[in-house]
């Protein structure tokens, strides 16, 4: 027979012990959320990045071709930034593998601020740098009009909506 106070003692511990287990529940459904979350909008946000960054690439070589300045509009995924990598410039940066020690544009997933990383965005080599306001830059994504200009060795992006003729080329 189990005395008065060992059965409150007993009954504390099974009161901790549903306590744990019900925050293992709350900690795997939570994960569980997060990953479905993930495996529909991630790649959701990946694919668009990879379009967009598609866009920005036929931007960048119809700009060397025809040199003159050639638009696109900037948008989607929400919450990503797009990032210019010069080589030599932004050095102490994360960039993909893709990369290497190569120019290169991407488009990242939240980076840090000040040092920007794209391990796990979109990327692709240009052949010269892409410069905005004189600088490789890290800009939010948000719906709005570039243009890209090429010189002698390197590319201008700015924020701007392009004469009509060049966008339509």
């Amino acid at each position: 027979m189990i005395k008065r106070s060992e059965r409150r003692g007993l009954t504390l511990l099974e009161t901790v012990l549903d306590i744990i287990i019900a925050l293992i529940i709350i900690i795997i459904l939570f994960y569980a959320t997060t990953a479905i979350y993930g495996l529909f909008f991630g790649e959701k946000q990946h694919l668009q990045a990879r379009g967009q960054l598609d866009d920005i690439i036929k931007a960048v070589n119809n700009a060397k071709l025809s040199g003159e300045k050639y638009g696109f509009m900037l948008q989607n995924p929400r919450g990503w930034k797009f990032v210019s990598f010069v080589n030599g410039e932004n050095a102490d940066a994360e960039k993909s593998f893709l990369c290497g020690t190569e120019n290169c544009i991407c488009l990242c997933p939240k980076p840090l601020l000040r040092k920007p990383n794209c391990n796990k965005g979109q990327c692709k080599v240009i052949d010269a740098p892409l410069y905005f306001e004189g600088i490789a830059f890290v800009i939010p994504i948000e719906i709005k009009d570039m243009c890209i200009e090429y010189k002698t060795d390197y590319y201008i992006l700015t924020e701007e909506k392009c004469n009509v003729s060049s966008t339509q080329k």
